[in-house]
């Protein structure tokens, strides 16, 4: 089965009034993308809960493979019913660069070699050096949930965000994942106009589990357990 470039689609049957009692196990260490999944889920009594354990990461496996093979791995060594979950950042003017490796880049880069990525430096004959700035911005988050039973073939799960990387860092004091401070997107509050936008960080998590990349796979996964 090729699992780097297939995503398996799933044709979802609606029932009104149903509701399911399961505990699915979240392999991550980090507690605001669990507490996102369970605002993604309510209603739906799927009880979501945190699972440390060592996830197999190479370099050059894509979002779709770290998912499948992990979640497929996990769910059969714990005998528990799993989900993992993994999420790039894409930068449309540098061929998607940093994509499935965001922790490792910004631990590298940082904010003000991410945000210089955007100018380019030029040296004149006068020796004089000009930069000029790179104006496509656009980015978008992916996310790929992988979600598997004991013994079964894991089903994957996707979701993105579109948005553009901003030309400065803001909400330095916010308890948030790095790249929510440079990235901006145009999801509206409530009574807002259409002009109207927002660095990620600056949305609750009631908000982001409405209309965030993870949160529209965790949809996607409450939609197709529900329909079994």
């Amino acid at each position: 089965m090729k699992v780097e470039s297939e995503i398996f689609e799933v044709r979802f049957i609606y029932i009104l009034d149903l509701t399911i009692n399961m505990d699915i196990h979240f392999v991550t260490k980090n507690k605001h993308k669990v507490e996102e999944a369970q605002i993604a889920l309510a209603g739906s009594e799927i009880k979501i809960h945190l699972l440390e354990a060592n996830k197999e990461e190479p370099s050059d496996w894509k979002l779709e493979k770290v998912a499948y093979v992990n979640a497929k791995k996990i769910a059969n060594e714990t005998k528990k019913v799993v989900i993992v979950e993994d999420t790039g950042v894409f930068f449309e003017a540098f061929d998607n660069f940093p994509g499935n490796k965001p922790k490792r880049y910004f631990e590298q880069l940082g904010y003000k070699g991410l945000l210089a990525m955007f100018f380019e430096s030029k040296v004149l004959e006068n020796g004089n050096e000009e930069k000029k700035e790179i104006t496509n911005r656009k980015a978008y988050f992916r996310t790929i949930i992988g979600y598997c039973e004991p013994g079964k073939e894991p089903m994957l799960f996707s979701g993105e965000l579109d948005g553009t990387i901003s030309k400065e860092v803001k909400g330095m004091d916010a308890n948030v994942l790095p790249y929510e401070r440079i990235f901006i997107c145009n999801e509206k509050k409530d009574g807002e106009n259409e002009d109207t936008t927002h660095y990620l960080y600056e949305y609750t998590r009631e908000e982001k589990g409405k209309f965030s990349h993870r949160a529209k796979a965790f949809r996607k996964l409450k939609e197709y357990l529900l329909s079994k």
